[in-house]
């Protein structure tokens, strides 16, 4: 089992046992996130409406159709995202605020 798999096991293995045969689309997002905002928010919330197919005018015709959808998010590293924020004249939170 790969390490991003055994991390989320204990969110993903039940959804396994409880619902056995339904299909779970899982939607990740990785950024700076500095700070999360509506716009990151409401990303998630139009995947899940496309994939669980309940918006149909804007849902690609070949796109799979998924019982449930779970959504992870993942932080760059201070390493990336200090320079990324402070070269546009910013501040930023660290990790352990964006965390």
């Amino acid at each position: 089992m790969t390490e991003a798999l055994q991390k989320f096991a204990p969110i993903l293995d039940p959804l396994q046992l409880n619902h056995p045969g339904v299909d779970v689309a899982v939607v990740t997002l990785l950024g700076s996130l500095c700070p999360v905002t509506l716009a990151h928010v409401q990303g998630f919330m139009e995947a899940r409406r496309l994939l669980k197919g309940e918006d149909d005018s804007l849902r690609p015709t070949q796109l799979e159709q998924f019982q449930e959808v779970v959504g992870f998010i993942a932080l760059n590293p201070d390493e990336y995202v200090v320079p990324k924020v402070h070269g546009k004249g910013q501040c930023c939170l660290d990790f352990a605020g964006r965390k």
